[in-house]
């Protein structure tokens, strides 16, 4: 009877030690379930920025001033002509860029403020008393860790789809009037060079029209800018599936721990009697 209680000792002892090497190395629930939402986080923060400014306020005050140019014109002159379709051209493509942004910011802010839910991952094996079955359902939700990830990046990519198809669908109008407007404007600017005879043009219509072509690059750059930032989040939210949890928390509290102040060092010589005391033992 005593080698059968001598077994049952060694057994225990056994899995006890077991159920310590796994606890150490698969890093608990909480932090798991940190680790998600911060790549979460990260994916969405990364597009909100550049949805924000695909909002475009700042052209309004340009339309103004074109506006205050074209009456120095005759409605049929050539100047004006052009500053009016390079205007109405700019104005398309910003309707269309804005109109994306703020399908987009919306889609980011639901996305922020309603995370993912987790699944529960074994409970009934984790509950009651049983420390072996503590053990065994930290081992096997360490490895579903990879297969929650997996599932919340394709329910990103799905989620997001509809912004990419709907950028998709307006990229060549988006592209074509921001490189008609910025030609229009330029031949605003060229007209009083290469027309004999013709006025100079005056000074606050030639403003305007470089205006307009910044402009029209500011549009294009900002619609290019959120397609590529759109792939560039979603390839790095597919290469995420192979971090570690404690990776990335450790990535993400690194710059925290960098912010921390030096430890305070005593530049005084050790004191000489210990040393002597210390070389004497």
């Amino acid at each position: 009877m005593s080698l059968v209680r001598c077994a049952v000792a060694m057994l225990f002892l056994g899995l006890t030690s077991a159920s310590e090497v796994i606890s150490d190395l698969v890093a608990p629930e909480a932090d798991q379930q940190r680790a998600l939402r911060l790549r979460e986080e990260s994916f969405w923060t990364a597009l909100a920025k550049v949805a924000e400014d695909m909002r475009l306020l700042r052209h309004a005050q340009l339309y103004e001033e074109v506006e205050q140019a074209l009456p120095r014109f005759a409605a049929d002159h050539p100047v004006a002509q052009a500053l009016s379709e390079s205007l109405q051209r700019l104005k398309r493509a910003d309707a269309a860029v804005l109109a994306q942004g703020l399908r987009s910011s919306q889609l980011i802010s639901d996305a922020l403020a309603t995370p993912g839910e987790l699944p529960g991952g074994l409970s009934w094996l984790a509950n009651g008393p049983s420390w072996l079955g503590k053990a065994l359902a930290s081992l096997v939700e360490g490895r579903e860790y990879q297969d929650r990830l997996g599932e919340e990046v394709q329910q990103r990519q799905q989620a997001l789809l509809p912004a990419l198809q709907s950028a998709a669908s307006v990229t060549a109008d988006v592209l074509k009037e921001t490189r008609l407007s910025s030609s229009r404007a330029f031949d605003a600017l060229k007209y009083d060079i290469y027309t004999q005879g013709a006025a100079k043009t005056p000074e606050p219509a030639k403003r305007a029209a470089n205006a307009l072509v910044e402009a029209a690059s500011e549009t294009r750059r900002c619609f290019t800018q959120f397609i590529s930032s759109m792939a560039k989040s979603l390839a790095e939210d597919v290469q995420s599936r192979s971090v570690p949890a404690a990776t990335s928390l450790a990535s993400a509290d690194l710059p925290a721990v960098e912010q921390l102040p030096p430890l305070a060092t005593s530049s005084s010589p050790p004191d000489a009697a210990f040393c002597r005391t210390a070389g004497a033992a």
